[in-house]
């Protein structure tokens, strides 16, 4: 009798944890979603934006850059606090801040305003980046490849449906800056869920270890190089494919076919959105498959493919000559470029002895260097050469780096075709 009534309370905590576990991975997956849409509807916008503000290319890609720089000098911080005030504060805080940083998007008045909005954004992206994959290592140390695609999906689901359904609310002569009206309400209640949710133990607790003993280990700088070039190539396609295509191409046909259609006014933010949602599309398919991929054929084996693939993409974006041809060739590089970021943090973690919350963070720090990098760059190449088409063909040399580390990186570290949890 003791021991049936002493089993009733350890079954019913162990469901209330699953309850709670399942809760705290819904809210992973929307704060994921939601940092999509806030950090991609900019880039949507550009065009508008822009002509407000009277903005060069190289002042649009400042505007773009100042989010992953904050965000990068900001994680280590965020990796520290979470240590002494716990996680969840620092989540709600990171969804009060994406709130904020939305807010000043829709109310600016200046450049300044703009850039203090990318600032907020690089904070909440700070706490995301921080905090949100070691939670679910900490939760689900068994499911750590279903887990990490599934909410690392989530982002690029975030970033196909604000680019089709803020691209068609533009055409219709939307204003641009009530766009981030729904990204501030579901960040505030994301913000609420994180405070209102039971935070269960952990199921696995890594082992300390010294930050000096993690920067020793060659494997760990070689991910680094190739998370900043994984971070790089896809923000950077991300923030510019809308204006390029807008740009770039006369589609015009195609423009007067969606507005009989659709009854639009301006066809040439959908087409641009359009062309954002093809490229992420094919890496919300990918990520369901690149985890089983990477178990069978090797997981440096299969990323170094992926670079490949992205090479030749972005070949053929060169030459592309039609608007349809390069949203071919870009859907190629998404799909290539679909689970390079978490197929690496998952074999990362399986190969180098540190800290998963640490670890993380560090590459989260390379992958955002790689971001701010990238989207500048682009920005400073259209501005000199006067073509965007230059800056994005471009993103072949970070490429090249990444399959000399990954080469590098098959031969000091052993083969490993399954994560060891």
């Amino acid at each position: 009798m003791q021991t049936a009534e002493a089993q009733e309370p350890v079954s019913e905590a162990s469901g209330q944890n699953e309850i709670a576990r399942g809760r705290l991975l819904t809210f992973g997956s929307l704060t994921h979603a939601a940092l999509a849409a806030g950090g991609v509807l900019p880039a949507l916008c550009l065009v508008q934006i822009a002509e407000q503000f009277q903005l060069n290319d190289a002042q649009c890609g400042f505007f773009f850059a100042v989010s992953p720089t904050v965000t990068l000098f900001t994680l280590p911080v965020v990796g520290q606090l979470s240590e002494r005030w716990g996680k969840r504060g620092l989540l709600v805080a990171g969804m009060i801040l994406l709130a904020i940083a939305m807010t000043c998007y829709r109310s600016a008045d200046a450049y300044e305003v703009l850039l203090l909005g990318s600032t907020a954004l690089g904070l909440s992206c700070a706490c995301v980046d921080a905090l949100v994959s070691p939670l679910l290592v900490d939760l689900f140390p068994t499911r750590n490849a279903p887990v990490m695609n599934l909410v690392h999906c989530c982002f690029q689901v975030g970033i196909v449906g604000t680019a089709l359904v803020a691209g068609t609310f533009l055409a219709r002569e939307g204003l641009w800056t009530n766009t981030f009206l729904p990204v501030t309400i579901v960040a505030a209640v994301v913000a609420l869920g994180f405070a209102v949710t039971r935070f269960p133990p952990a199921l696995k607790h890594a082992t300390p270890m010294r930050i000096g003993g993690l920067l020793s280990q060659g494997s760990f700088w070689l991910c680094m190089v190739v998370i900043a070039v994984a971070g790089g190539v896809e923000a950077g396609i991300l923030v510019w494919v809308p204006t390029f295509l807008q740009r770039q191409f006369d589609m015009a046909a195609t423009g007067v076919w969606l507005t009989e259609q659709l009854g639009l006014v301006d066809p040439e933010p959908l087409l641009g959105g359009i062309g954002l949602a093809l490229f992420a599309a094919p890496m919300v398919v990918g990520r369901w498959f690149y985890g089983s991929l990477a178990e069978r054929c090797g997981y440096v084996a299969i990323l170094m493919v992926s670079c490949v693939v992205s090479a030749v993409a972005l070949v053929g974006l060169w030459w592309a000559s039609t608007a349809a041809t390069s949203i071919a060739w870009l859907a190629l590089l998404g799909l290539a470029m679909s689970g390079v970021w978490p197929t690496l943090l998952i074999y990362a973690a399986a190969i180098i002895q540190a800290n998963p919350q640490t670890l993380f963070s560090l590459l989260a720090m390379a992958g955002l260097a790689g971001v701010g990098i990238c989207s500048w760059g682009i920005g400073q190449l259209a501005e000199l050469s006067g073509d965007i088409h230059m800056g994005l063909c471009a993103l072949l040399m970070p490429l090249a780096a990444a399959l000399a580390a990954l080469t590098a990186l098959s031969r000091i570290t052993p083969p490993a075709t399954t994560p060891k949890h």
